[in-house]
């Protein structure tokens, strides 16, 4: 997870420079808060939510502007009592990537090392994108990313999993997850273990 310090460097940089391209509520007691529990204003806590102003005012003028919520779930949940629930009602099925809905984090890990990405999503019909990248502060471009197609009509929750190696010179692992068609997802359980 980001440090707290981190979290208010970017909400910082994304205010100052008119960007606020995300919702991010920071709760140092929630930690990772990779089960989504923990929730402040009706989103999970230490998550970044990609912001739907943001995405309309970058969209090409034949685009459709995607509408979408992010929400916390208390009526369905893999495991504790809640989930992350998105529910996309307009999505361009070819759009660019940075013009679809998604939450992401970053974590510091060890370059060198391989690590897996595990967690769990139902959906009625809609599919997503699941990214693991290495970026740094000073350079947010990743170097090779991982993509891992998922969704469809899932017949009760699905587990999927990632792996991924930290580059040399980029040690903050980031994992997004972008719906990419209409429908609804919940997302719970996140994990993020060494493989050895």
């Amino acid at each position: 997870m980001l440090k707290p310090n981190s979290i208010l460097i970017l909400v910082c940089f994304f205010i100052y420079t008119g960007c606020k391209i995300a919702d991010v509520k920071n709760v140092p007691e929630a930690g990772d808060n990779l089960g989504f529990e923990f929730v402040k204003d009706g989103i999970p806590a230490n998550w970044m939510f990609l912001k739907s102003e943001f995405i309309a005012k970058k969209c090409p003028p034949n685009q459709a502007v995607p509408s979408y919520d992010f929400t916390s779930d208390s009526e369905t949940a893999h495991e504790g009592k809640r989930s992350l629930k998105i529910t996309v009602r307009e999505i361009e099925s070819n759009g660019y990537n940075h013009f679809y809905p998604s939450f992401f984090n970053e974590y510091v890990k060890v370059p060198g090392q391989k690590y897996r990405i595990t967690f769990w999503v139902k959906s009625d019909g809609a599919r997503f994108d699941a990214v693991a990248s290495c970026v740094t502060i000073n350079d947010p471009q990743p170097c090779p990313v991982t993509i891992v197609n998922g969704g469809g009509v899932l017949s009760g929750w699905t587990q999927y999993s990632i792996d991924k190696e930290i580059c040399a010179g980029m040690p903050r692992l980031k994992v997004e997850i972008r719906p990419k068609t209409k429908g609804t997802l919940w997302f719970d359980d996140f994990k993020i273990e060494e493989i050895r």
